[in-house]
């Protein structure tokens, strides 16, 4: 499934209102709309359109009394594709805190509409993309064991990801994190975007330009960042560091709330809660290890039997 073919978002609704709102406000998304209103249609849609599907819209209230997730777990036959939830008026729990789900709250304002489907779908391409990468060139790297590599632009992050990660169990989901962490190192490490300036970069869609306005800076052309990677039996280490004055990172290691709601700044959870590894932040936050258990430790049972 190639990252080119994805041209359609799917919306969930059975009001009309919610359709024309869709139709009149977010007419210019590069995506086009295809529409359900109810699970049964939403399926038969999803499976006439793999490959080509970027995103599934859907309102949260609509979601909480369909128990959309509880349907869709089983049945949704590509379990990444990202699902953007419109909050109503009237404040609801939130469904859950998987990778793939995004949150835009009311009012909708259509700005962080498109600003969350275009992040949402951004994503998923990333996530697709390391796939067929792994496809390629996975085989090839597969004798690495130790290696230290310096990085600088997202293009190199792209490129070494897939060498990086070929021996790990699942080297997709801890390649998306490894590499959400070595983007964490480029764009607020080195480059010194805050939180909220991203926020706004992504409103306007001049994230990825302005990542590439720094890296041509003087000010920024020394710095660099570089990630080591160390596999024995038991365990595969990954070091990631860079040349930024460290972060608070304690409060970004799980998914809170209030940032749900926010066109990004899931990074280190996300990366966390999939790449199935341990993670450790060292010092003042610009450096974090990350270990991928291959074998577990043997118990004192097994210790002894082994012994005998």
């Amino acid at each position: 499934m190639s990252q080119t073919h994805i041209d359609k978002i799917l919306c969930i609704t059975a009001q009309a209102a919610q359709v024309n709102w869709i139709k009149k406000q977010l007419n210019n998304t590069k995506e086009a709309f295809i529409f359900a209103s109810n699970i049964e249609q939403a399926l038969n849609k999803i499976n006439h359109t793999k490959g080509r599907l970027g995103a599934i819209l859907l309102w949260l209230d609509w979601a909480s009394e369909n128990n959309w997730l509880k349907q869709i777990s089983d049945a949704l036959p590509i379990q990444d594709i990202p699902e953007i939830f419109l909050c109503s008026k009237q404040p609801q729990p939130i469904l859950s805190h998987q990778p793939n789900h995004y949150f835009v709250p009311h009012p909708h304002d259509t700005t962080r509409v498109q600003s969350t489907i275009k992040a949402a779908i951004n994503d998923y391409k990333r996530l697709l993309h390391l796939q067929e990468e792994l496809l390629f060139v996975g085989h090839r790297s597969k004798q690495i064991k130790i290696c230290e590599i310096e990085f600088k632009t997202l293009e190199d992050v792209e490129f070494y990801i897939p060498f990086l990660v070929s021996n790990c169990p699942d080297p997709v989901d801890t390649g998306y994190a490894l590499t959400e962490l070595m983007i964490n190192a480029i764009e607020h490490g080195n480059l010194g975007i805050g939180y909220d300036e991203k926020s706004q970069l992504n409103e306007t869609g001049t994230w990825r330009d302005e990542v590439y306005r720094r890296l041509s800076m003087k000010e920024y052309a020394d710095k660099s960042a570089s990630v080591f990677m160390k596999q024995d039996p038991r365990n595969i280490v990954f070091r990631i560091k860079d040349d930024g004055e460290g972060f608070d990172w304690n409060n970004f290691l799980t998914m809170d709330e209030k940032r749900l709601f926010d066109n990004h700044g899931r990074g280190i959870a996300l990366a966390k809660q999939r790449g199935g590894m341990e993670m450790q932040y060292t010092g003042k936050g610009n450096e974090v290890y990350c270990t991928v258990i291959l074998q577990p430790p043997k118990s004192q049972a097994e210790k002894s039997t082994t012994s005998v």
